[in-house]
């Protein structure tokens, strides 16, 4: 039942190892390069905007 509640709200897969028996969970969340050079753009833009908009009060205020 717990291994159930686990798969069900988590991202983790049960897994049994063929070679030694070694049961436990392994994450199916995988990060690629491409999705790192993407959340790096993002975090950069978030960035950019932030400073942009910070400028943009501090005139107007």
């Amino acid at each position: 039942m717990t291994e159930q509640i686990i798969k069900k709200l988590s991202f983790y897969k049960i897994y049994r190892c063929k070679e030694c028996g070694w049961r436990g969970y392994i994450s199916t969340i995988t990060f690629s390069w491409q999705a790192f050079k993407a959340a790096f753009v993002y975090a950069f833009l978030i960035l950019i905007t932030a400073y942009v908009v910070k400028a943009l009060i501090t005139k107007f205020m």
